[in-house]
């Protein structure tokens, strides 16, 4: 992230995505940093958002399902993140979104991809979906006293399990690189229907996320 930031409201909303496909579902002129999935990065960027004078974080793009009831593309606004061990890190700013459900943020350093892992961890913390950007957003704006707003739209449901190859090819500046999902593919081509069914979820999670970015954040 740059020294300094031209904040585009006085609210000085930064967010932090995973995937640069994410953010590109965001409102033009909106500041915000790419982790690449990782947790640490994620961390260090809401730090230096902070720094360069940020007064709201937002956690923002895809997640993963822990409640049951959601479905693939649905949108969740955060009321609180919690971590692994269910400690409560930060109430959310909850965003009023149409369509959008209100819900608590679990947030994990690692992917969580097995259903019998979303299961227990649903049953252990009471939420809705995880992620792996949020509970460190949380952090930092616990000890910043600044305010945290998360919006996510689920990819994979808490009964699908997410297919090895999907995992691989994610580089830190938060772009797809095909290479290395091919050659997962090709140690495992029974994971292409799984992964071609989470392709069509990724299309159909940004849908979601552009169009309550439109509706939602241009005002933040």
């Amino acid at each position: 992230m740059p020294p300094s930031i031209s904040w585009h409201s006085g609210r000085r909303v930064f967010v932090v995505a995973g995937l640069s496909a994410e953010a590109q579902c965001l409102p033009p002129g909106l500041p915000h940093a790419c982790s690449g999935g990782d947790a640490d990065r994620a961390e260090a960027q809401a730090r230096a958002a902070i720094a360069a004078g940020a007064s709201l974080l937002l956690s923002f793009g895809l997640a993963g399902g822990l409640d049951p009831h959601l479905r693939a593309g649905d949108l969740v606004a955060g009321t609180r993140v919690l971590d692994g061990g269910a400690t409560d890190l930060a109430d959310c700013t909850t965003l009023t979104l149409p369509g959008a459900v209100a819900g608590a943020v679990l947030g994990q350093d690692r992917p969580v991809t097995e259903p019998q892992d979303k299961a227990a961890l649903h049953q252990a913390t009471g939420a809705a979906i995880v992620d792996m950007e949020s509970h460190r957003l949380a952090l930092v704006a616990a000890e910043a006293g600044v305010d945290l707003a998360v919006l996510r739209a689920v990819l994979d449901p808490a009964g699908q399990r997410l297919p090895p190859a999907a995992l691989v090819g994610l580089g830190p500046d938060g772009r797809m690189r095909p290479a290395p999902v091919l050659r997962a593919l090709a140690r495992r081509p029974g994971d292409l229907p799984d992964l071609l069914r989470l392709a069509a979820q990724t299309r159909r999670g940004l849908k979601r996320l552009r169009s309550a970015a439109a509706a939602g954040l241009r005002d933040l």
